[in-house]
């Protein structure tokens, strides 16, 4: 028989909030072309030095249990992501990142999480029909190049090879063109994707560009309407995670990109400039983009209806025995 330890309300999600950042801080340095690496230890050999959120977001865990669901919560959203659309890891961290931690912040003040979940339900319906609206199709190889290079990290020669394996070829090709790279992997999938769905100007743009249609959006109560905000005040998060990785003041990055009347004008971080994201061949298949918001949402809005946490109880040659605590209950 062992006991569980309870954790209910504010003092849940307290231990939530600091897995989900010890997890998202991690994983939201790799966005972006001038994204940083991370150095992974390993049981043998030496280090291993990556730049996939996907593969940082696996490799941790946390001694804490309830700081640990948290951090397992934010791999999921990674996880889901990665084996919906192959990419988009990160930018589905970073999405649900700033949903929970500007939700938190409404639950402190005391509003209801299931009608901020139902807000937030309602703004994430309303950006996917616009990033739909905003796709077009993937046109030649050229694109597809595009795409398939900045889903490996910028890396022209992969995004060349599968630009034309799949014009040779055709797109029932995954198993000849998958190698066990990381990389290669990420740019197959992104590049089926771009094919899927079609593609959006990359770069954080899309999602910038898709909350102008939340603006107007009004819920029929305070706290409905919060999670519609919470959603739009998201939206921004890549584009400004993307521009502090560049080392760029995210804040004028931001103001930059959304005074501009061309819907394609974004911030090319990979060349610290400004222009059409189509153009510059800064672009981001309308699949991934959509599926990293979708689950961003549904984990985030997980966590903020999460009331009651329980875990395994630490054993007495642990943490000494606690009798007496009313959280400990047994497990029959």
């Amino acid at each position: 028989m062992s006991a569980k330890q309870l954790l209910f309300r504010d003092d849940a999600r307290v231990r939530i909030r600091k897995g989900v950042d010890v997890l998202a801080d991690a994983v939201r340095i790799t966005l972006g072309p001038r994204g940083r690496t991370v150095v992974l230890e390993r049981d043998f050999g030496a280090p291993q030095i990556v730049n996939s959120g996907v593969i940082v977001a696996k490799s941790i865990e946390l001694e804490d249990r309830f700081e640990n669901m948290g951090a397992q919560l934010m791999r999921e959203v990674a996880s889901r992501t990665s084996d919906q659309a192959g990419d988009g890891t990160t930018t589905a961290t970073v999405l649900a990142h700033a949903m929970i931690h500007r939700g938190l912040r409404y639950l402190a003040g005391g509003m209801n999480p299931m009608e901020l979940k139902r807000g937030m339900e309602q703004a994430i319906e309303v950006v996917v029909a616009e990033l739909r609206g905003m796709a077009r199709p993937c046109a030649d190889s050229q694109e597809i190049a595009h795409v398939a290079s900045i889903s490996a990290n910028n890396d022209r020669s992969i995004g060349a090879l599968l630009a034309q394996a799949i014009d040779k070829v055709g797109a029932a090709t995954e198993t000849e063109l998958k190698e066990r790279k990381v990389r290669v992997e990420d740019a197959l999938h992104a590049t089926r994707a771009a094919i899927d769905e079609g593609i959006v100007p990359g770069g954080g743009v899309a999602l910038l560009r898709a909350r102008r249609a939340l603006r107007k959006l009004q819920g029929p109560s305070l706290d409905h309407d919060s999670g519609i905000r919470l959603v739009e005040q998201a939206l921004e998060e890549p584009l400004r995670c993307i521009a502090a990785n560049a080392g760029v003041e995210p804040s004028v990055v931001v103001q930059r990109v959304e005074d501009a009347a061309v819907q394609q004008h974004g911030f090319n971080a990979a060349t610290l400039t400004y222009g059409d994201m189509l153009q510059m061949g800064v672009l981001d298949p309308a699949k991934v983009t959509r599926l990293a918001l979708q689950n961003a949402g549904s984990i985030a809005a997980l966590v903020l209806t999460t009331d009651c946490m329980i875990a395994k109880a630490p054993s007495p040659q642990q943490h000494g025995h606690e009798e007496g605590d009313p959280s400990l209950l047994p497990d029959f």
